[in-house]
């Protein structure tokens, strides 16, 4: 094979891993910008287009659980978890009669 041929090649090889970093890059921005999913329990699971994971609010269970700002993001689908309390129904019917329910 001609040496052109060669550097064309590498050319659209290193353009096409430019764009799949650019589509990567989009994906996960567009993953990172996903309102949180409340949940009332510190131990939970997420089952997205993977296999299942546990998590726990108690423990850090690796470097993408972020749990000192109040909310986990799952390794596999970058979806956010975060914990709230469950009010009881005495409390709520209170926050509404209040107006901040």
């Amino acid at each position: 094979m001609s040496e052109d041929f060669y550097d064309h090649m590498l050319k659209e090889k290193e353009l096409l891993k430019m764009g799949m970093n650019d589509s990567i890059r989009q994906r996960d921005e567009r993953k990172m910008k996903e309102p949180y999913t409340i949940i009332h329990t510190k131990t939970f699971y997420c089952d997205g287009d993977h296999p299942i994971v546990y998590y726990t609010f108690d423990n850090k269970v690796d470097s993408t659980d972020i749990t000192d700002k109040g909310y986990v993001v799952c390794e596999y689908c970058y979806r956010k978890f975060k914990y709230e309390e469950k009010k009881d129904d005495k409390d709520f019917v209170n926050d509404v009669l209040r107006g901040s329910g």
